[in-house]
């Protein structure tokens, strides 16, 4: 289902002195998944952000709220200061859902919001960015041990393997395991163009024959 998804980049706090340095979408390769740590909203963790890190603005590209609401949070060619590691800052779309998943697992609308925006953003960047952990690359709890990481990735690349409209289902056990064909056994299709193309052979060399 679609989540409501809000800019609300002119709304958050930002430092009074400092401005975000250009990030170049040509070198976005990867989408970071991270949690707030705490039950604060957006506006809180942009004051913090600025106030107590001193940074330009909010860490975040986007938010995803318990009900699935997505907050924008920056431009995506707005850099934020997210990851320490792996030059992170400058490769990854860093994506934030509220609460502290050391505490307590995501709602399923959070999850289900959470694959739609990556979804959206490899359609939108034109392709495939990776999907890691903040706590991949520095040392922290983010995003938590209750972070689903495994439902996330599969239903992801289950989009890209899904037929148009498909939904992802459970195997049937009554349903029979599809045979491959008996090269002993002639093939009906083949048997009919044949016997039909010896027909239409014969008629000709009749016709032939009367004139």
């Amino acid at each position: 289902m679609p989540y409501p998804v809000l800019n609300i980049s002119t709304e958050l706090k930002r430092h009074p002195t400092k401005f975000p340095p250009f990030l170049d979408q040509a070198n976005l390769v990867n989408v970071m998944v991270h949690n707030s740590g705490a039950e604060n909203d957006i506006f809180t963790d942009a004051a913090w952000h600025v106030e107590g890190n001193d940074w330009w603005g909010v860490a975040y590209y986007k938010s995803i709220d318990y009900d699935g609401t997505v907050y924008v949070c920056r431009k995506r060619t707005e850099q934020g200061w997210h990851c320490r590691g792996g030059s992170m800052n400058w490769t990854a779309l860093p994506i934030c859902l509220r609460g502290n998943m050391e505490l307590h697992a995501p709602t399923k609308d959070q999850v289900d919001s959470l694959v739609n925006e990556i979804i959206k953003e490899n359609f939108e960047l034109g392709r495939r960015l990776n999907i890691v952990w903040h706590n991949d690359y520095v040392a922290t709890l983010c995003p938590g041990k209750f972070m689903p990481r495994a439902e996330i990735v599969r239903r992801v690349n289950e989009y890209y393997t899904l037929p148009p409209d498909a939904e992802p289902h459970e195997p049937d056990p009554d349903e029979p395991e599809p045979t491959e064909p008996d090269p002993t056994k002639p093939d009906s299709n083949k048997y009919t163009w044949a016997m039909g193309t010896i027909a239409l052979i014969l008629s000709i060399i009749a016709l032939l024959l009367a004139l």
